[in-house]
């Protein structure tokens, strides 16, 4: 655990906010904004989550202000329970914490390599057919680059400018991960569907390729809603 490592980014100064991202269950990304003038040493009060029966404590790693709101600290963190001071058996990221310490007992050492491939587009909308099934429909600034023709996998693989609408885009994400000192390593338009994107990480650790993994889809989403 790493409240030192927060003291220390707390006191280089302007920070108001820290942001603490964890994890329930499902694996579903949570967070919990604390002021910056708490005293976190009081862990369990001040970091307290369902009712009070849980709390979190920072990871040594992802540490960082977030760009776009650089008042606030973003602190990944994992979830203790009141007795002892034991791991929640409910915290997704411990069962890659036992990995990593089993392996080192092992002798090993692991590192990942983290790649990400997704969709970007303007508006969508359900429609249905006449045997009422659902279908996506989605849009994207791509589109007109091409008419009404369809990409091919060799058409839309690593496809130039001006195709290519979102690689500015995919160059904000890249900035945005550098701030919370995770690095791209290459980024490309992907095969197939207009509007596809592939954005690869360094290799890194076990448990710091699973943060970044969770932080990349962060930051692409926060991304593009600006």
């Amino acid at each position: 655990m790493s409240f030192k490592k927060l003291y220390d980014e707390i006191n280089k100064g302007g920070v108001k906010w820290v942001d603490f991202h964890f994890f329930d269950a499902h694996c579903t990304l949570k967070h919990l904004t604390v002021n910056a003038d708490e005293n976190f040493d009081d862990y369990v009060n001040v970091l307290a989550i369902n009712e009070g029966k849980e709390f979190l404590k920072p990871q040594r790693f992802g540490m960082a202000k977030i760009p776009w709101d650089p008042d606030t600290l973003r602190a990944v963190a994992q979830v203790f329970t009141g007795k002892e001071d034991e791991h929640s058996l409910l915290d997704p990221t411990y069962i890659l914490t036992r990995a990593v310490m089993d392996l080192n007992n092992l002798g090993y050492d692991a590192s990942v390599s983290t790649s990400t491939t997704f969709h970007t587009f303007e508006s969508s909308f359900i429609s249905k057919n006449v045997f009422n099934e659902e279908s996506a429909n989605v849009q994207t600034s791509e589109q007109p680059q091409h008419g009404n023709s369809v990409w091919t996998d060799r058409d839309g693989q690593y496809a130039s400018q001006p195709h290519d609408v979102f690689n500015n885009f995919r160059k904000q994400i890249a900035e945005a991960m550098a701030a919370f000192n995770y690095n791209v390593q290459r980024h490309h338009h992907a095969d197939d569907a207009f509007g596809k994107q592939r954005i690869t990480l360094v290799d890194l650790g076990v448990e710091e390729a699973a943060d970044a993994f969770a932080l990349l889809k962060y930051v692409i989403k926060n991304v593009a809603a600006f």
